[in-house]
């Protein structure tokens, strides 16, 4: 299991590369909405926006899966947490 970056660029190029060596991987952006630098943090409403396009494309193509992954308790409010428990 991997956790890729807040970036949805990040899981696309694991995944891809993943798929092409035939691997088998289960990984997820990670949500994060405080405690973390400007350029990390990212509001609910966005993460799942894109983690259900993600979702769509990854989840069991191949030997793919998505994990729905906030990264830490203290970098992630009630809301986003929330928003994870929705996905699932």
């Amino acid at each position: 299991m991997v956790f890729a970056t807040v970036h949805p660029e990040s899981v696309e190029a694991l995944f891809s590369a993943a798929e092409g060596l035939g691997m088998r991987l289960i990984a997820g952006k990670v949500m994060m909405d405080c405690n973390a630098p400007d350029n990390l943090v990212e509001t609910a409403e966005n993460s799942n926006r894109q983690c259900q396009a993600l979702i769509r494309r990854w989840h069991v193509r191949g030997r793919l899966g998505y994990a729905i992954t906030p990264r830490f308790a203290p970098t992630s409010s009630p809301e986003p947490l929330s928003t994870a428990q929705r996905l699932r």
